[in-house]
């Protein structure tokens, strides 16, 4: 019989390493303050047969412990699953001579003598700072200098969680902690649920659907979709002093252009004129009907028609009224209320905000009377509703520029606005250019998704493009005459969203092109890598010299120190096949030294070399990982956030139906709509939910 104990840093580690750990106390849990991921020493205590529930009793800390021959014992775990796979996916850089040599995990070859009691007590020790880091590093949720390894699906994954968890809590038989996330437990894993503000071209959207009226741009403000944030995240949309301000002067615009006295001219079933505070009632009560995007409660009404029923006239109390609603957070923000809890124990969200979920996702505008209809007779309650309702949705004209907004974001096309261009060195830029070149992306991904294939392979692949005049001349192809025109571009310069000059003026300098911001593009947006530099690195590259007359031999002199070496031995390659192309997306065949471009490089996953962009995104068509990586990019677009652990059984089930369908984007939207994360919220404690009374 053996006894769970505690441990205090690496002594602990050699004494279970060792399997000489018997008898003794549970000590203060490793870690200390933001040890999040420590278990409480009573947490999964194993019992007579050797299994593990998962749960515990959290009242024991020295519970016995059956040891016969079914028993796994920590020094087992470790030896046989946890040992061969750091040496398996983590010492090429862990080691003493590779790349991450530098980092607190620096791994012994399993070969050596000792090697598997040393890297137990460097494992332990990683485990005792941060419960958490080995589990975050190789799955990607936070800067890994070797990329994603693996997903929190993977069995690997499991093994490393349970190694942190014998670790924490020694001496059980089998995983003594709180089991990792699983898809076929029966329940539902929606994930975070922020409360999200319309993005300015939704507020837009609304105010015309609602009164006619075309807010005037910059108005509402805008997006804060730097640092590749979406449009649609909540952090994106934090309001300020001077956003609350700017909504405030949208609402007394709106009040001041509508349409009042069409509002208060009704008359009534014998064709008589109406009481115009009757009118104008009735206008408050259906105006913030269709604001708030559900039917109003009683206190709602109260608060909408009180500067009428106060008796001021009812132009002026109407006009106060649309003030209030169109500031009320029931019009600014999405709603995610859900109805009673179900079988899965995770709400499913009332008919009404999934439809403007819906709506709003798919349309970036107010649920449409369609949706309406269908939100108020409960068609929403299914997975089949919801579906045919997002299928009729992505069938419309009104989700052509949603596509098109989104890989704006996607494509960090922001920063087409904060790096002007040296006009000395490119003499053709100018704001009208830059503006060209979004128009002429945004024609490219309108035709591809809804006139071509509308996959994502498309997308990456399609020599097409369109021109004007002025964009002619940065092709190189005779100007014409007025106004856009298509043509077939050489497919041996151009094929697809990343030889586009919108996207490589934009991830470049002012007066040079930046293969790192776009290598670093494609691995953190393509693929899905974290690159967050580590702290205290050096950022900045080796003047241009004799001896590093290219870019290239300035960032092989920038790899030599190890902490940099790790993210750069990914992206520069890729980055240098971007090369051909120079800081506004002409093409060249030289850099500006005279030099010949060199774009070749290879990647490792998917795996293969390359000599230009093109035959980049020819060795990215078809990769399971890029899929999978986009269609995670639409989910966070979708849901306002970036994805989390929970939402990997969502983000599993997208990847695999997106591969399934071929890449097929309009299918994926649809498959969106469908994961725990649209369709539900964790449940919330009933006394921390906000009230629905709008303020005056």
């Amino acid at each position: 019989m053996r006894q769970r104990i505690g441990w205090f840093g690496p002594a602990w580690a050699l004494c279970a390493a060792l399997v000489g750990c018997a008898g003794g106390e549970k000590a203060a849990t490793p870690g200390g303050e933001g040890s999040d991921g420590a278990a409480d020493g009573g947490q999964g205590e194993a019992d007579g047969a050797g299994e593990s529930d998962g749960a515990g009793d959290g009242g024991q800390d020295t519970a016995p412990v059956d040891t016969g021959l079914d028993c796994v014992t920590d020094a087992d775990h470790w030896s046989g699953q946890t040992a061969p796979l750091l040496a398996a996916e983590c010492a090429g850089c862990h080691g003493g001579a590779g790349p991450a040599a530098h980092t607190r995990l620096v791994l012994q070859p399993l070969s050596e003598d000792g090697a598997l009691e040393a890297n137990l007590a460097t494992f332990g020790a990683l485990v005792a700072e941060d419960p958490t880091l080995p589990l975050r590093k190789p799955t990607g949720q936070t800067a890994h200098g070797g990329g994603v390894r693996f997903d929190v699906l993977d069995a690997r994954y499991y093994v490393l969680d349970e190694a942190v968890a014998r670790i924490l809590s020694p001496g059980a038989c089998a995983h003594p902690g709180p089991l990792p996330l699983r898809c076929d437990d029966g329940q539902a894993h929606p994930g975070t649920s922020p409360l999200r503000r319309l993005h300015a071209a939704q507020f837009e959207a609304t105010v015309a659907d609602v009164f006619g009226l075309a807010l005037p741009a910059g108005m509402f403000p805008a997006a804060a979709t730097a640092d590749g944030a979406y449009r649609t995240a909540a952090q994106a949309n934090t309001m300020s002093a001077a956003g609350v301000e700017s909504v405030q002067l949208a609402a007394e615009w709106v009040a001041h252009n509508a349409d009042l006295d069409a509002m208060l001219d009704c008359v009534d079933g014998a064709g008589a004129a109406r009481p115009e505070a009757d009118c104008a009632r009735d206008a408050a009560l259906r105006l913030g009907e269709a604001l708030f995007r559900r039917p109003l409660l009683p206190a709602e009404a109260d608060v909408l028609l009180r500067f009428i029923d106060a008796g001021l006239p009812p132009r002026e109390g109407l006009g106060m009224a649309i003030e209030v609603m169109l500031q009320a957070p029931q019009t600014l923000y999405l709603d995610a209320q859900p109805v009673a809890e179900d079988d899965d124990l995770q709400p499913w969200l009332d008919d009404w905000a999934l439809a403007a979920r819906l709506s709003y996702f798919l349309t970036d505008a107010p649920p449409d009377a369609a949706l309406r209809a269908a939100a108020a007779s409960g068609a929403l309650r299914t997975r089949p509703g919801v579906a045919a309702e997002a299928a009729r949705l992505v069938g419309s004209a009104r989700a052509v520029p949603v596509v098109v907004r989104f890989h704006e974001d996607w494509l960090h096309l922001y920063r087409l606005a904060t790096v002007p261009k040296d006009t000395e060195l490119y003499p053709l830029w100018d704001a009208d250019l830059e503006q060209r070149l979004r128009d002429e992306q945004a024609l490219f991904v309108g035709e591809v998704v809804w006139m071509g294939g509308g996959r994502l392979d498309d997308l990456l692949t399609d020599p097409a493009g369109w021109v004007d005049p002025s964009l002619a001349l940065l092709f190189g192809l005779p100007a014409g005459g007025a106004g856009w025109r298509r043509v077939e571009h050489d497919g041996a310069q151009r094929a697809g969203v990343l030889t586009r000059p919108a996207f490589l003026a934009a991830h470049s300098y002012a007066a040079s092109s930046a293969p790192i911001r776009r290598g670093a593009w494609v691995l953190e947006e393509l693929l899905c890598q974290d690159l967050s530099p580590p702290a205290g690195v050096n950022t900045t590259l080796p003047e241009e010299s004799a001896d590093a007359p290219t870019i290239r031999e300035r960032l092989a002199a920038h790899r030599a120190d190890p902490a940099c070496a790790g993210c750069h031995d990914a992206m520069d390659p890729i980055g240098f096949s971007f090369e051909h192309y120079d800081a506004i997306g002409a093409w060249r065949s030289s850099w500006e030294s005279g030099i010949p471009v060199d774009a070749t490089g290879s990647l490792t996953d998917p795996a293969g070399s390359f000599d230009g962009a093109v035959e980049l995104t020819d060795l990215l068509v078809g990769s399971d990982r890029v899929k999978a990586c986009y269609a995670r990019r639409w989910f966070e677009y979708a849901v306002g956030r970036p994805a989390e652990p929970q939402d990997a059984c969502s983000l599993d089930q997208l990847a695999r139906r997106f591969e399934e369908a071929d890449g097929d984007i309009r299918s994926l939207l649809i498959d969106v709509t469908l994961t725990d994360a649209f369709l539900r919220r964790e449940a919330i404690d009933e006394g921390a939910a906000a009230t629905s009374e709008v303020s005056p």
